[in-house]
């Protein structure tokens, strides 16, 4: 564990003012200074205890904490490390989930930063203990809310504090919009072919069991229908008046021709439509 007295990195004024906490750690000890025995100073005073390492104001701060989150008067500055060790671990590492800063760290080693994350935490875990109902019962509502003072168009809200503090709250930045798709000619092609062999399918499927033909589909089946019927007419018109060849009786083969098609009239040119055996 690094022992107390390490070196570590000290922060500027300037950014130690811009983190909200350190209004928000000062406030709840003026609120509730007489309900939870806490120590009386000004902002100015925790500011430069975390500015110049004033150890016996932060830990004092610390252990008057822990006092009302265990319910004990016996911590103070000589053995507050062992309960701050503990509620960190239970609360900051198993219930928060975060990584425990106190894992083979003594509190005088740590950043400014986690110092006043810590001692903030603290403010809300004292919260949760078991007298705060009796000790807070004779406040007023009006008295614990704390609201801002006020908010220009960009949205940003201002906050008051002691009278020598006034704090800027940006809004959150506006989220993220995505990139439009914009589609290529081949997107749009494919869409378009997806789109017309949808319509299709949908077209063709009339019920569960039953499927119309497509245009094609009936083409084929009646240009098979006829080469078939038209083969076995030619067979029985062959069978019915011998060869047919050139010599044959043209008018006798054409009328059993179109007996054999069915057909009543005679061809407007005067020729059947089956093929001879001489173009065979």
């Amino acid at each position: 564990m690094a022992q107390p007295g390490s070196v570590r990195g000290r922060v500027s004024a300037e950014r130690l003012r811009s983190w909200w906490e350190v209004p928000a750690i000062a406030h709840f000890c003026s609120l509730f200074r007489a309900a939870f025995a806490l120590p009386d100073f000004e902002i100015e005073e925790l500011e430069d205890a975390l500015l110049i390492d004033n150890w016996d104001f932060l830990e004092d701060l610390v252990s008057k904490l822990l006092r009302g989150c265990y319910q004990r008067k016996d911590i103070n500055i000589e053995n507050f490390h062992m309960y701050l060790e503990d509620i960190i671990r239970h609360r900051w590492e198993l219930e928060e989930g975060k990584e425990n800063p106190l894992q083979g760290i003594h509190f005088r080693a740590l950043s400014s930063r986690i110092i006043v994350e810590i001692l903030h935490r603290l403010c809300d875990y004292r919260l949760d203990a078991t007298d705060v109902f009796d000790l807070l019962k004779g406040l007023e509502a009006d008295s614990l809310r704390v609201e801002a003072l006020g908010e220009d168009n960009a949205g940003a809200r201002y906050w008051y504090f002691y009278g020598t503090r006034l704090y800027k709250e940006l809004p959150p930045p506006p989220p993220k919009e995505e990139p439009k798709y914009k589609p290529s000619k081949n997107d749009n092609k494919k869409g378009k072919k997806l789109k017309e062999d949808q319509n299709m399918k949908n077209s063709r499927v009339l019920n569960k069991n039953i499927t119309a033909k497509t245009p094609n589909e009936k083409l084929k089946k009646k240009w098979k229908l006829r080469y078939s019927l038209s083969k076995t007419r030619f067979e029985r018109v062959e069978k019915g008046s011998g060869q047919l060849d050139e010599t044959s009786d043209v008018k006798a083969n054409e009328q059993k021709e179109n007996d054999a098609f069915g057909c009543n009239g005679e061809n407007t040119h005067g020729h059947s439509n089956l093929l001879t055996a001489g173009e065979l």
